[in-house]
C-alpha cells in the first residue's frame, strides 16, 4: 500500500477516541462481530421497515445506542426552546381534549409556533404511529414548556424515554417440517404481543348524483359514516349508490337506503374512526339533501374551527407584533381560504360536491404469511400459530413463544442470535435460582440483599464491566430499604436480567460463555418439556432427552402482512382489451369483492406447477381469458359442484391469441393453429417429424395453404403428403410397433 495512504489512515485513526466510532446502524445490534456482512445490511434495511407495537418492551440485551437511534427520530419531539402557550383550539368542539391545536411564543425569535395534539401519526399507506401526548394534555394557556422538554413521542418510548421497537419473546431452535427455510411458529400469546396498530387515510368524494347510504343511522336519524371514535361496523365505512331516476321508487325508499346491495360502492375498513375532515365545493346542497345531516354537522364544524384560527391568530399577531412560523402559516392560510369559500380541487379540476377525509386506527393482530426479525437479519415468515399448551416448555413450566429454524444460525452466518438466547437463558436460570434458594417472605433482609448483589454483580461483570461498575455505584447510592425492594422486584418479577453490552469493546466469544457457565454452573442449560402423540391420539408431556436451548429473543415486526396482498376473482367484465385485469381494491379501502376479475398469471403459474400442471389446466379454464369461455363457467352455480368437468367448445377462443395474431399480422406474419387430440400425441410427433423433412418451397406452401393438405396411405397404411407443389417423392410419415394404438 502506498506510504501516503497509510499516512492519511493513521489521520483518520487519531480522531477515533473509541472503537464503536467506526460503526453506523450497527451500534444498535448486539455483537456484531458474529454477524456476516449480508446479514447487516439486511439488518440496516429492516429497521426501517419495523412497525411499531402497541405495547413494545426494552430488550434485555441491549448495546445503549437504542436511545440515541431514537432521540434522532422524528417521532421524538424536543422543544428547541423556550415557549409559553398562548392560545388553544379544539378541532372538533364537541369532543373537547381528543384533536386540538396550541399556539405557543416562542420569545427568542419573536414568533408564534404551532403544536398539533392527535393521539395518531399516520406516514404512509395504512402505517403509522401512537403517539403519547401526556405532557401536553397538562398543559394551559399561559404555561411554560421549557427548553429541551420532550412535549410528544410514539408509543415506542416508555416514561425513562427508552427506545423500545420490537418485544422479547421466549425462544428456541428447533428442526421441523413447520420450520423449514424461514418459516417460524409462534404462541398465540406471542402472537398477541406483536399487535400493531394500523392507521389508515380514506377519502370519499361523493358526486352530486351519489347517495350516501345510511348504514349508521336509524328512522329517526340519517347517518351515513361512523362518529368520530366509534367503531366500524362489519368492516363497511360506508356505501354509496348512484342515482337512477328510473329505480328510484324502488332504491331510494327510506327502508332500501339502510340495505347495502351489490351494485353499491363499499368503502372497507376496520377499527375506529379517529379524525374526519369533511369539504363542500356545494354548500346549499350540503344543507338542503337529508342524506347529508351527518355530514353538514361536520362541515359546519369545519367552518368553526376555521374562523376560529383565523381570529385568533390574527389577535396574536397583532398583540405580540410577531411573526408566524411555517406550521402555524400553513394552517392559518389553508383556514383562510376555507372561511372565503375556495373551491376545492381534485388534481386540475374543481371537484363539485363532497369530499370525505376520513382517519381509520385499527390493532391487528400477528397471523400466518405475517414476517418478523430479530436484529441480525434473521428475517422469517410465520408458518404456525399454535395455543400455548402445544408449544415446549422451560422446566420452570414457562412455555416457548417462538421456534426457529435449527440451522439459520449456520446457514446464515449469524451467530449472535444465539449469544443473545444464551446470555437471557443463563440470566433468567440465576434470578430462578435466586428465588427459589430465598425463603419467602425474607427475614433477613440485609443478608439477601448482601448475598443477591455480590451475585449479581459477579454475572454482570463477567459480561459488562462497564454496567456492573454502574449497578454497583446507584445500588450503594440507595438507602437500605430501597437496596432491598430494588433486588427483590429483580429476583422475583424480572424474566431476566437488562444487560447494556458495547457492541465492540465487550465483545461476546464462546470462551466468554465457558467462562461463565464454570462459574455458575446453575446457568446451564436444561432439559424441557415437549408434548408427544401417544397411541391413543392424545397429547402427554415429556422431558427431552438432552438439554435445550431456551431464552429470550427480541423480535422487530415488519411491514409486510397478508392483509395488503388480498385479491379475489369474478366473472364479470374485463378492461378494454377485454383481458383480466388485476383487483387493486384491498389497497384502495374498498370492497374486494368486485366485478373486475383479476389476470391468473405467472407467479400462480408457477406455484401450481409444483403439485402437477392438471391444476393449472383447470384454473386457466376457469378463469379464461376467452369471454365467450367465461360465460361457460355458469355451470359451476347451475351443476354438480363435484363434478367440475368444463368443456371449452369452438367459439371459446383465446383473447390473447387474437391480440397476438394481429401484433403479428402488422409485421406481414400470422399464427396457424393446428389442432390434435392428445391420445394421438405420438402419431402427431411423427407428423411433425414428416414435416421437418420437407423442403422450404413446400414447407411454405404448407403453412400458407393448410386446408389444402392432402394426406394419403401406402399399401402398408402409412400416412405421407401428397399433392406438394415441389414434391418429387412422398414424404412419408414412419410409425413405428408401440406407436399402432396411437
Amino acid at each position: 500500500m502506498d506510504n501516503s495512504v497509510l499516512d492519511q489512515l493513521k489521520e483518520v485513526e487519531k480522531r477515533i477516541d473509541y472503537p464503536e466510532q467506526r460503526l453506523g446502524k450497527e451500534l444498535a445490534e448486539p455483537f456484531p462481530a458474529a454477524v456476516s456482512g449480508a446479514r447487516k445490511l439486511l439488518y440496516a434495511s429492516q429497521t426501517e421497515q419495523a412497525m411499531s407495537l402497541v405495547r413494545p418492551e426494552v430488550p434485555f440485551i441491549q448495546t445503549g445506542y437504542e436511545n440515541e437511534f431514537g432521540r434522532r427520530s422524528t417521532s421524538f419531539k424536543e422543544a428547541p426552546m423556550r415557549g409559553i402557550v398562548v392560545g388553544k383550539i379544539e378541532k372538533f368542539q364537541f369532543k373537547p381534549g381528543w384533536h386540538y391545536y396550541l399556539i405557543v411564543y416562542l420569545p427568542e425569535t419573536n414568533s408564534l409556533d404551532l403544536i398539533e395534539r392527535k393521539s395518531y401519526e399516520h406516514r404512509i399507506e395504512e402505517y403509522g404511529y401512537n403517539v403519547d401526548t401526556s405532557y401536553l394534555d397538562y398543559l394551559k394557556l399561559g404555561d411554560e414548556i421549557h427548553k429541551n422538554d420532550v412535549y410528544m413521542k410514539s408509543t415506542s418510548f416508555d416514561e425513562f424515554n427508552n427506545r423500545m421497537d420490537g418485544i422479547n419473546l421466549l425462544t428456541t431452535y428447533l428442526a421441523t417440517n413447520l420450520t423449514t427455510e424461514d418459516a417460524i411458529i409462534i404462541s398465540q400469546s406471542g402472537a398477541k404481543k406483536l399487535t400493531s396498530n394500523l392507521i389508515s387515510q380514506e377519502i370519499i368524494m361523493v358526486n352530486e348524483n351519489d347517495i350516501m347510504l345510511n348504514i349508521y343511522g336509524d328512522d329517526n336519524l340519517y347517518k351515513v359514516i361512523p362518529d368520530l371514535m366509534e367503531p366500524v361496523q362489519n368492516s363497511v365505512v360506508a356505501a354509496i349508490r348512484r342515482e337512477n331516476k328510473q329505480e328510484s321508487l324502488f332504491a331510494q325508499s327510506y327502508s332500501r337506503l339502510k340495505e347495502v346491495t351489490m351494485s353499491d360502492d363499499k368503502i372497507i375498513g376496520g377499527g375506529r374512526i379517529v379524525d374526519i375532515n369533511i369539504y363542500s365545493n356545494n354548500p346549499q346542497l350540503m344543507a338542503d339533501s337529508v342524506y347529508n345531516t351527518q355530514l353538514n354537522m361536520y362541515y359546519q364544524n369545519t367552518l368553526r374551527f376555521a374562523k376560529e384560527v383565523v381570529l385568533k391568530v390574527d389577535e396574536l399577531v397583532y398583540q405580540y407584533d410577531c411573526k408566524k412560523n411555517y406550521l402555524l402559516d400553513k394552517l392559518y392560510t389553508n383556514s383562510k381560504k376555507i372561511c372565503n369559500g375556495c373551491k376545492i380541487s381534485n388534481k386540475d379540476s374543481i371537484f363539485s360536491n363532497i369530499v370525505i377525509d376520513l382517519t381509520m386506527e385499527e390493532e391487528n393482530e400477528v397471523h400466518e404469511g405475517d414476517k418478523l426479525t430479530n436484529r441480525y437479519g434473521g428475517k422469517g415468515v410465520i408458518s404456525k400459530i399454535l395455543p400455548d399448551e402445544m408449544m415446549p416448555k422451560r422446566i420452570d413450566g414457562e412455555p416457548v413463544e417462538l421456534i426457529f429454524n435449527q440451522g439459520s444460525t449456520t446457514n446464515r452466518l449469524n451467530p449472535a442470535q444465539l449469544i443473545e438466547v444464551e446470555l437471557n437463558s443463563a440470566s433468567s436460570a440465576l434470578l430462578n435460582f435466586l428465588a427459589r434458594t430465598t425463603k419467602t417472605p425474607v427475614e433477613n433482609k440485609q443478608e439477601f440483599v448482601e448475598k443477591t448483589f455480590n451475585t449479581l454483580y459477579e454475572f454482570i461483570s463477567m459480561i459488562t464491566q462497564k454496567q456492573a461498575d454502574k449497578f454497583k455505584e446507584d445500588i450503594l447510592s440507595r438507602a437500605e430499604d430501597v437496596q432491598f425492594d430494588i433486588l427483590y422486584n429483580m429476583v422475583f418479577n424480572d424474566p431476566a436480567l437488562i444487560l447494556s453490552i458495547m457492541p465492540l469493546q465487550e465483545n461476546i466469544t464462546i470462551d466468554t460463555l465457558d467462562e461463565l457457565y464454570k462459574r455458575f454452573p446453575v446457568c446451564k442449560m436444561s432439559q424441557a418439556y415437549t408434548l408427544i402423540k401417544d397411541s391413543t391420539g392424545h397429547y402427554r408431556e415429556v422431558k427431552t432427552l438432552n438439554p435445550l436451548l431456551i431464552g429470550y429473543q427480541y423480535f422487530y415486526r415488519l411491514k409486510q402482512y397478508g392483509k395488503e396482498k388480498f385479491s379475489v376473482t369474478s366473472l364479470s367484465f374485463t378492461d378494454n382489451k377485454n383481458e383480466n385485469s388485476r383487483n387493486k381494491s384491498a389497497g384502495q379501502n374498498k370492497g374486494v369483492f368486485t366485478n373486475t376479475p383479476i389476470r391468473f398469471g405467472n407467479m400462480e403459474s408457477g406455484l401450481f406447477s409444483h403439485i402437477g400442471n392438471t391444476v393449472n389446466v383447470m384454473m386457466l379454464m376457469l378463469y379464461s381469458s376467452s369471454p365467450h369461455a367465461r360465460r361457460l363457467t355458469k355451470k359451476l352455480l347451475t351443476d354438480s359442484p363435484f363434478k367440475i368437468n368444463l368443456k371449452l367448445d369452438k367459439e371459446s377462443k383465446s383473447r390473447k391469441a387474437e391480440i397476438f395474431d394481429v401484433m403479428l399480422k402488422s409485421i406481414g406474419m400470422k399464427v396457424v393453429f393446428i389442432k390434435r387430440s392428445i391420445k394421438k400425441k405420438k402419431a402427431f410427433q411423427r407428423f411433425i417429424n414428416a414435416f421437418q423433412k420437407l423442403d422450404k418451397a413446400d414447407a411454405e406452401w404448407v403453412m400458407k395453404n393448410p386446408d389444402k393438405i392432402h394426406i394419403k396411405h401406402d399399401r402398408n397404411g402409412n400416412p405421407y403428403f401428397d399433392g406438394l407443389p415441389n414434391q418429387k417423392k412422398p414424404a412419408f410419415i414412419q410409425f413405428r410397433k408401440d406407436d399402432k394404438d396411437d
